[in-house]
């Protein structure tokens, strides 16, 4: 059996991305994509404190436009079995990753993925509060804390009332970046006429 040469191909994030280009590139030797339906730990060590800035300097909007677009989250938050009380989501994770991306149908590929990434981060983030209820004391990632510790008096009411507050945090940035993601999809197709 012979191996069949294949060209060199352009980046996905390039402009001309999937098209076969005349300069071979290597390959990164880390794939920081998100793998499969989670974030591993390698992606988080590496893009976490980045993804965190982007969420935390998104325009804050008006809290019931907010609360409109968490039905938007809710999508990927109800595979997440911590979100249950049973501990049985009524979906999995992949199935509804490919909720969300349909949910912004007229943005171009690169766009909606960047919208959907930082959803799911923040979505993931949150998740992480209801699994461990300790999980505000954990030091691995620093940048995921969105109160300050100071704030509490003792570590009891940091692993409670802190707790509660950094994960509605985390809330809040996952349906801040779903209203932007929907006002982005919505206003998309007027741009494209202008």
């Amino acid at each position: 059996m012979t191996a069949i040469a294949t060209p060199p191909r352009v980046s996905i994030g390039n402009p001309d991305g999937g098209r076969f280009t005349a300069f071979p590139h290597a390959e990164p030797a880390l794939n920081l994509a998100p793998a499969g339906p989670d974030f591993s730990p390698e992606f988080e060590a590496a893009r976490g404190a980045e993804l965190t800035k982007a969420l935390q300097s998104l325009p804050k909007a008006p809290i019931r436009e907010i609360i409109r677009a968490s039905k938007t989250t809710d999508m990927l938050r109800d595979s997440y079995p911590e979100n249950w009380i049973d501990g049985e989501a009524p979906q999995s994770r992949p199935d509804a990753v490919r909720s969300l991306e349909a949910a912004f149908p007229n943005l171009p590929a690169t766009e909606r993925d960047r919208h959907v990434e930082l959803i799911r981060f923040a979505v993931h983030t949150e998740m992480k509060h209801w699994e461990d209820p300790g999980y505000v004391l954990n030091p691995d990632h620093p940048y995921e804390l969105l109160i300050e510790t100071a704030d509490y008096d003792s570590d009891d009411d940091l692993t409670e009332r802190g707790q509660d507050e950094n994960r509605s945090g985390w809330a809040t940035l996952a349906d801040t970046a779903a209203l932007h993601a929907i006002t982005a999809d919505q206003n998309y197709p007027a741009l494209q006429a202008a």
